[in-house]
């Protein structure tokens, strides 16, 4: 566990390593970084020069068996008769061994900035292809991150230095190059060596993955499963590099082998797949064309002589602090100096622009400024984020603006619901962005009124919570666009999910996917507040679309029909016990059935069909069929 570091001092640290390797070893085209077991290595490069990771400043120092902690530096024959310039990292660290994603990225930063335009990683997984054994070899295609808040773009704001904090898949919707893949297919075919390609699921490790685990990732496309890679190829991809992922099943992936997981075994099918993984890798090194590489990535040429206003790095592992109640009264003291009630609040990702003209007698708070919130939070929205208060058609409002695509984290979000929720908060309305799988989304408002929390979050609740926010009575979804209703798979930002992850939400159902956070929504409908959970395809006009005079009028309508929705849910719930339960149990038709004919007659839907009741789950498919 690290403390907490600047951006800029984190900067600093990767010059000085890679001054360090500079002055000593030399600079490279190419770096390669070896998984376990894989280290010997770099004893095929011509020309090498090493140093031990003690003696580069700033490098973490790995704690796993199989991982040497060296630097060599070292040369092969281009297709050209050039000599390519390598420089190979003989371990690495990983996430599960307590490092913050930023320095479990520090290798790849410290490639860029000593040159190289291309990052090669290797690893050791657990593999799970038709036909694959210990030893196999696997082109890595694409990925899925069946982890949490691990992604090495979180704290890094600065796009001049690390690139551009939501990273996208090239236009083949993969991180992966395809040229070095067709390369590496190329060489295998030469040497009799075969190859598989698939998608690469990373988990967090240090625990194997579960049989059940398994089967699920097969469904969902994946080849093997793994605790590393992921993260450099985001932050190399960031900063400019091309990707080549390889893969060796030392094993197969669990359940799919009588011998239970041992990582001595993945050390010792390493060792034993040593003259077919180092033959083939190097056939593939020789044939890049470096002249086909990235001219250059965006750390190899920057040099920075002032600091920044960066923010801070996380300290280790994103581990939340969630508020105490003396963090909410304190602050709930401090709004209570500017408003006595708070009737309804809008989480936005803009800056709100429009709808703050809107308000009567508007206020502004800097989320800097309350002290409760302070002490939980270190991430973006605490230095740049706002609270904007005021009266919007006869209610008083507070606008919570956090204008990154991101939002809020679920410990900010739960403790800004607390202290409004204290104040009489009956109404919760966030906006988001989404990414269509097919892409053609036109321009528009839609609901969110079901979701596939991706995100990996834990909450601070006793009482088991389900991902589906609309899961049961009486958590109540205020429509904001009519019958636009969108399913959502949410992803923990900043970098958008792969084509592999996007296929996995299909698999779930979404017709979309995004990496705003969903926890206004979620915490809103468990804590039993009205919500609306409006999105907007991701374009360079989305906080144009959100912040509009029809966004404006929306609120208006809807707030007209919150107060119908008001009275008549209340009605159901206190008079009609029975109902509550008919909801929950979603594996009887019969029950459904019933709750439907119910819910039509209290709301009288055939002759004022003021109310919308969206039922998610399983009951969607009951929807159209008995509510109309």
């Amino acid at each position: 566990m690290e403390e907490t570091r600047s951006v800029w001092s984190y900067y600093n640290e990767i010059a000085a390593a890679a001054d360090t390797i500079g002055e000593k070893l030399g600079y490279a085209d190419i770096g390669l970084v070896l998984g376990s077991g894989l280290n010997q290595f770099a004893d095929n490069l011509e020309n090498s020069k090493s140093l031990s990771f003690h003696e580069i400043p700033g490098m973490p120092i790995t704690s796993v068996v199989g991982h040497a902690g060296q630097v060599v530096l070292g040369t092969v024959k281009g297709p050209s008769g050039i000599d390519s310039r390598i420089l190979c990292f003989a371990g690495r660290v990983h996430a599960y061994e307590g490092w913050p994603p930023a320095r479990v990225a520090f290798l790849s930063r410290v490639a860029a900035k000593v040159g190289c335009r291309l990052f090669v990683l290797t690893n050791s997984s657990g593999g799970c292809l038709p036909g694959m054994t210990p030893g196999s070899l696997m082109i890595i295609k694409d990925h899925i991150r069946n982890v949490g808040q691990h992604d090495p773009l979180l704290d890094l704001c600065d796009e001049a230095q690390f690139g551009p904090r939501h990273l996208l898949p090239d236009e083949l919707g993969s991180y992966y190059s395809e040229y070095v893949g067709s390369l590496c297919k190329e060489a295998a075919k030469e040497l009799g060596i075969d190859i598989h390609e698939s998608t690469y699921c990373w988990t967090t490790g240090p625990t194997y993955e579960t049989p059940s685990e398994v089967q699920a990732g097969i469904k969902l496309g994946c080849g093997a499963f793994g605790m590393s890679t992921v993260p450099e190829v985001l932050s190399s991809r960031g900063i400019g590099m091309e990707v080549f992922g390889l893969s060796l099943a030392t094993n197969l992936a669990c359940g799919l082998q009588k011998e239970a997981l041992k990582h001595e075994d993945v050390t010792t099918v390493a060792k034993e797949s040593k003259p077919k993984f180092e033959s083939l890798l190097k056939v593939v090194l020789a044939k890049v064309d470096i002249q086909k590489l990235p001219s250059h990535n965006n750390l190899s040429h920057l040099s920075i002589t002032s600091e920044p206003s960066l923010g801070q790095l996380a300290k280790g592992l994103r581990a939340h602090i969630w508020s105490s109640s003396e963090m909410i009264q304190g602050d709930v003291g401090e709004m209570k100096s500017l408003i006595s009630r708070v009737d309804m609040v809008y989480f936005t990702i803009t800056t709100a622009s429009r709808l703050t003209a809107s308000l009567k007698n508007s206020r502004v708070v800097l989320l800097s400024e309350l002290s409760g919130f302070r002490q939980i939070s270190s991430s973006y929205s605490s230095r740049f984020g706002k609270l904007v208060l005021g009266s919007l058609f006869g209610r008083t409002i507070v606008i919570v603006t956090c204008p990154r695509i991101e939002g809020f984290l679920p410990n900010e979000t739960l403790h800004l619901l607390s202290c409004f929720r204290t104040l009489g908060l009956s109404w919760v309305i966030q906006d988001s962005v989404f990414k269509s799988s097919k892409g053609s989304d036109s321009p528009r408002l839609y609901d969110v009124f079901d979701a596939l929390d991706r995100t990996f979050e834990t909450y601070p609740f006793e009482e088991s919570y389900s991902s589906y926010m609309n899961h049961s009575f009486p958590s109540s979804l205020i429509s904001l666009c009519g019958h636009d209703f969108l399913s959502v798979g949410f992803f923990s930002g900043t970098s958008w999910p792969s084509k592999a992850e996007i296929a996995s939400s299909e698999f779930g159902g979404c017709s979309g996917v995004s990496i705003t956070s969903p926890f206004p929504s979620i915490f809103a409908r468990f804590l039993r507040l009205k919500y609306s959970f409006v999105t907007v395809p991701f374009s360079d006009a989305y906080q144009e679309i959100l912040d509009s005079e029809k966004t404006v009028t929306s609120l208006r309508n809807a707030s007209v029909n919150c107060d119908v929705a008001d009275e008549k849910t209340c009605a159901i719930t206190s008079s009609h016990p029975t109902i509550h339960l008919s909801l929950n149990v979603q594996e009887n038709p019969a029950h459904v059935i019933e709750a439907a004919s119910y819910i039509k007659k209290s709301l009288d839907i055939s002759s004022s069909p003021r109310c919308i009741v969206v039922l998610s789950g399983t009951l969607s498919v009951y929807r159209s069929d008995h509510l109309s």
